[in-house]
């Protein structure tokens, strides 16, 4: 929970700088500038498969989302682990990416740095963590929204991790600001 919320305070940062800069511009009109971002959350569940695993394990996802224009900055925690006993990966990651410009229907597609961490997810009380991992983390999303609320649906996932390479595919729910 720690790195989700200082997931949030990067991207708040993110908006703060980049309003700075662009209102330094000269004869910048600061309403056009509000129009192009948007800042969201989203919880989704659906899917998920480790790589070099059998069994259908339950992927959850939360995400931190802040675009400028076509610039996308998502912080994401994922976790991808059996109903009952058996291999499972938490990953935090960063990326960047891209959007396509629609307001209340979009794409998103990024990449980024993941640390992840394959664990043991057993029936005796708690789990056996293996040390931490980094890897390539990336993230394909269509979005469809109102003004405050939207749904997802996303796949995503970790490669060039050893022990924590996963699939996802969610669909969530969406809360924030996507413009007017």
């Amino acid at each position: 929970m720690k790195r989700f919320a200082l997931g949030l305070v990067l991207l708040g940062t993110v908006i703060g700088n980049a309003r700075t800069a662009r209102a330094q511009n000269v004869g910048h009109d600061d309403r056009s500038w509000q129009e192009v971002v948007a800042v969201w959350i989203s919880g989704s569940l659906g899917p998920g498969s480790l790589a070099h695993e059998d069994g259908n394990p339950l992927a959850s996802a939360l995400r931190a989302n802040v675009s400028v224009g076509p610039v996308l900055a998502t912080y994401r925690q994922d976790i991808v682990e059996p109903f009952e006993s058996g291999n499972a990966v938490r990953d935090n990651a960063l990326l960047v990416g891209v959007r396509s410009s629609g307001r209340r229907v979009f794409g998103s597609a990024a990449l980024g740095y993941s640390e992840a961490r394959p664990y043991q997810k057993c029936d005796c009380f708690g789990t056996a963590d293996e040390s931490t991992v980094h890897g390539m983390a990336y993230d394909v999303s269509a979005h469809a929204n109102l003004v405050l609320f939207g749904a997802s649906l996303s796949f995503s996932g970790v490669a060039f991790a050893p022990k924590a390479n996963y699939f996802a595919a969610t669909i969530g729910l969406e809360a924030g600001w996507f413009g007017p």
